[in-house]
């Protein structure tokens, strides 16, 4: 099969950078430098309005199913957003610095946050406050939990480190050569690192091996996708401006991924979601529309 990757839409909404993104089944979030979150319909592929509470770069994004936004921020806080009439419904506060990433745990009862106050922090969503505090020796840029939740990861300027909940601590320690950029998990123990130096690395937790190294771009990779529905395509972004399609063969992983398709962006892209239509042709969800001007809702509207 051959496939191709094509525009279909774009958008000039923001005023600065945009350092986040995030889908939903039928929604766009975007988080800029312009402290703004610009939402997104992608049945009609339109800008539906702006949500303004955080005082800073919205580095993070993450829907949790197609109930809830969470949003973290240059200001220290982190957003949690009701999607279906846009309150913010919690706030939650304790880093003492900028929080670089959030991920929502698969049963959407735990949050954890990393910080440039070097701390590593879990939240407890049904009572809406921080559990526990992890102190950290160096900043960490990127938190994600794994598929199953059982795991997660904790990325450094040259380090991986694995986390189990069930043991509480690291039970894996990933060193890079090159500056690591961005991190994913491709199964409950197979995990990905983009680096630096253009690199994507797979690692085996459970081995704890390197499975094989591949020359994915020319420059660093910004970030990886991986897609729920099909967890043998990879998606990748780079300063080189490229966006890639690769193809995982999971019975030989040590085999340099098939490259299906590539585009170049003429940008230099620095976040990377990928949305499946797995939604459905009718919804009867109503989403309430904001107003670019005053930021009051405006009537509600079906969204197709």
């Amino acid at each position: 099969d051959k496939y191709t990757l094509e525009q279909s839409f774009t958008n000039h909404a923001h005023t600065g950078s945009v350092r986040s993104v995030a889908c939903a089944p039928k929604l766009l979030a975007s988080g800029s430098t312009d402290e703004n979150i610009r939402i997104f319909s992608m049945s009609k592929r339109v800008d539906v309005g702006t949500l303004v509470e955080q005082q800073g770069t919205i580095n993070c994004l993450q829907f949790f199913e197609d109930s809830h936004l969470f949003s973290c921020s240059e200001d220290s806080t982190i957003c949690i957003w009701d999607v279906h009439n846009w309150e913010c419904m919690k706030t939650l506060r304790g880093h003492k610095a900028g929080v670089n990433c959030i991920s929502v745990h698969p049963s959407g009862k735990l949050l954890l946050s990393v910080s440039k106050d070097k701390t590593l922090r879990t939240w407890n969503l049904i009572k809406g406050r921080c559990a526990y505090i992890t102190n950290l020796k160096a900043i960490a840029s990127i938190v994600v939990w794994s598929p199953s939740g059982s795991l997660f990861a904790v990325l450094f300027d040259k380090r991986v480190d694995v986390y189990d909940i069930s043991v509480g601590d690291v039970i894996h320690s990933i060193a890079v050569e090159h500056k690591a950029v961005c991190v994913s998990f491709l199964t409950k123990h197979i995990i990905s690192v983009g680096t630096e130096n253009g690199n994507i690395e797979l690692h085996n937790i459970e081995t704890k091996s390197v499975i094989t190294t591949f020359e994915a771009h020319s420059n660093r990779v910004k970030d990886m996708f991986v897609t729920p529905s099909h967890n043998s395509w990879l998606f990748s972004i780079s300063s080189d401006g490229f966006l890639k399609l690769w193809e995982l063969d999971h019975n030989n992983l040590s085999k340099k991924p098939k490259l299906l398709t590539s585009v170049d962006t003429t940008c230099r892209p620095n976040r990377l979601t990928v949305w499946t239509n797995n939604a459905g042709e009718s919804t009867d969800e109503n989403i309430r529309r904001i107003s670019d001007d005053d930021e009051k809702p405006m009537k509600r509207k079906k969204l197709k």
